[in-house]
């Protein structure tokens, strides 16, 4: 499966693999990336924005990622893709949701977008931040903590109905992979 992959779920895995802590998210992004390659394939923008969000150094190492990222693409466990800037979709999500227009979360959106325009389909965006379920949660832990619980909000409504894009934590994801999904 063709999947986008938010950079905090990377970042995740790599305080799980690299620095041994426990999972931080909702789930082992451990299990997520162990996909990368065999079953799944994260696509990233050919602009190298997303690629160079999760290589962040306030991420992850840069060493660490240089020889992470050129496995994964030796292995097709990620893969490069030419995408608009959706300037439609971001504007709308940031007028009726408040998403935030400018940050750089919105190439995860272009990416997805022009997947599910290209497979005329359902594509899964992994992801912990709230952003991309109900922006209005973010900086409330409460509701943010069941925001993600749930998976749902404005933006993932919209997406899903419109977009065919669904927005996954890394726990849902996981259990979507268990069902068969």
């Amino acid at each position: 499966m063709r999947v986008v992959i938010d950079a905090n779920v990377v970042a995740y895995y790599y305080r799980e693999k690299v620095k041994c802590h426990s999972p931080p998210g909702t789930g082992p992004a451990e299990q997520v990336i162990q996909r990368l390659g065999p079953l799944d394939t994260a696509i990233i923008d050919s602009g190298g924005r997303i690629k160079a969000e999760w290589g962040d150094d306030r991420r992850v190492d840069e060493d660490w990622f240089g020889n992470w990222y050129e496995d994964q693409l030796i292995v097709g466990g990620v893969s490069i893709k030419e995408v608009d800037d959706c300037k439609d979709l971001i504007r709308h999500l940031a007028d009726k949701c408040g998403f935030p227009e400018r940050k750089e979360n919105r190439w995860y959106l272009c990416v997805a977008r022009a997947l599910s325009t290209e497979q005329g389909g359902r594509v899964v965006l992994v992801t912990e931040d709230v952003d991309f379920f109900d922006p209005t949660d973010k900086g409330r832990s409460q509701h943010r903590d069941r925001t993600l619980d749930r998976q749902t909000g404005c933006v993932t409504r919209y997406l899903l109905r419109k977009e065919g894009i669904v927005v996954r934590t890394i726990k849902g994801f996981l259990e979507d992979c268990r069902d068969g999904h």
